[in-house]
């Protein structure tokens, strides 16, 4: 790289004082600066085998809330189709008032509980009724949305009578009480992040005898569904005292929930380490691990970030970092125009990120998963798949970060017979939004392909049989 003291040191030794030799000879030096840093390589080195099989890559595709924003005047069923969400989980419904919280459905607290006619289902329904027309399923929390100063989340006056709000909730959605419904709503999440005071100002041993008696009382009701949480927001200590209070008192629980917010996508993959390790150590190893929010975590700037490609990079290096650890179940925290962490804006305009999604949806068509090498811990991560016919074969590439602008990809043993087949490039980037950009055809039993890639930028490579 030029060293612009040394030029003006030269400047001054050789007494070069015109004003247009000093501009030319400056002009020349940026020129040689911007073409030293533009041609230099730092690629990654991808490496795909096509019979080597590892597994089936799991899919996440799944988020908070729902297809309707804004009120009910922004319908985004036609996206969460096109993305194939695959599991909706009801929380925080702050563009849809009167959704979901206890408090909305059951505004008075004093009232009976067994009585129709003192809950009020319409926003609920009309929210649970655009995600099932869309064949999504549903988590379903129990609880209470975010409060400042919490005036709902707090230890009910009676846990058992809040057992049976609980219960006739599920009685409207899956056995048509009160005018309702039978969706076979299997996940029942009880509350939501309890260990934090936003959420809960009771004690910890407080939520575990609410969760002992609303698991019971659902569990006796219909043994089949699926009941769990605790929606932990990060504190590990308490999911260790939860699990082992369910352990004690024999407390029945499907699954684990849990949280993971980060400015590093491969914090998330620790984060569901430690959580497993919980698990393992109380012995529940063996039940589902739901990650029923996560997100990147923003500066002040957080309505431009989650809009930019940064955050669209740090979605594609979490998924692919959680192929090896043990999620089951994963929802986006979240799936609606809110401006903090909404995959749309308030017109219901895909953000970058959403397109993320698009990008999975299509390497999920291509279930088998390939052994590839490429990934390190820093953001950079690949992943790769094959059709079970063999038609296809996808390479999800994402650059969460500085060190790489670009890759050496090599894919050998494809399973063309004929060896001609189509290539084609996707990229999500500053610039482009899941654009196709590169569209080949080749007549080879193996490839390898030189590639520029912009910094938090995310790339899908399709080989698909001609």
């Amino acid at each position: 790289m030029v060293n612009i003291q040394s030029l003006i040191q030269f400047l001054k030794k050789h007494k070069l004082k015109s004003l247009f030799t000093f501009c030319l000879i400056m002009f020349y030096a940026a020129a040689i600066s911007i073409f030293m840093h533009v041609t230099s390589k730092n690629f990654m080195k991808i490496e795909v085998n096509c019979v080597s099989h590892v597994g089936i890559i799991k899919s996440f595709q799944g988020v908070n809330n729902g297809p309707l924003s804004e009120d009910g005047n922004v319908d985004l069923s036609k996206y969460y189709q096109e993305a194939g969400f695959r599991y909706i989980r009801l929380h925080d419904f702050f563009t849809l008032a009167g959704a979901v919280d206890i408090h909305r459905v059951f505004p008075n607290f004093d009232a009976d509980p067994l009585v129709a006619e003192n809950y009020n289902f319409t926003e609920t329904d009309k929210n649970i009724q655009a995600i099932i027309s869309i064949g999504a399923e549903i988590i379903y929390r129990l609880g209470y949305s975010w409060e400042d100063n919490p005036v709902h989340n707090v230890p009910p006056k009676d846990n058992l009578k809040w057992a049976t709000i609980c219960i006739q909730i599920i009685k409207h959605y899956n056995d048509g009480w009160a005018n309702g419904h039978n969706y076979d709503i299997e996940y029942w999440e009880i509350w939501n992040e309890p260990d934090i005071t936003q959420f809960w100002t009771g004690t910890a041993e407080e939520y575990c005898q609410l969760y002992d008696i609303t698991a019971k009382e659902i569990k006796s009701y219909n043994p089949n569904l699926k009941v769990g949480g605790p929606a932990l927001a990060w504190n590990i200590t308490f999911l260790d005292q939860f699990l082992k209070y369910c352990k004690t008192n024999n407390v029945p629980i499907d699954f684990i929930s849990w949280h993971a917010y980060s400015k590093e996508p491969y914090d998330i993959y620790f984060r569901a380490e430690k959580v497993h390790e919980c698990m393992k150590n109380n012995g529940f190893s063996s039940i589902e691990s739901l990650l029923t929010e996560w997100n990147f975590q923003p500066g002040e700037n957080y309505e431009i970030e989650f809009k930019s490609s940064k955050v669209a990079a740090f979605i594609a290096s979490t998924m692919i970092y959680l192929q090896d650890n043990p999620p089951d179940i994963a929802t986006f925290y979240r799936g609606d125009t809110w401006p903090w962490g909404g995959l749309f804006d308030k017109n219901g305009v895909p953000h970058k990120a959403y397109y993320v999604f698009m990008a999975f949806k299509m390497l999920i068509e291509t279930p088998n998963r390939l052994l590839c090498t490429g990934s390190n811990s820093k953001g950079f991560a690949v992943i790769a798949g094959i059709s079970p016919n063999n038609e296809t074969v996808t390479i999800l590439i994402s650059n969460f970060g500085f060190e790489f602008n670009g890759y050496n990809l090599r894919i050998s043993d494809l399973p063309f017979e004929e060896g001609r087949f189509r290539l084609e490039l996707y990229a999500i980037d500053s610039e482009e939004d899941f654009d196709l950009i590169k569209s080949d055809v080749y007549d080879t039993a193996k490839l390898e392909i030189e590639q520029t890639m912009k910094r938090y930028a995310v790339h899908l490579v399709r080989l698909i049989r001609e």
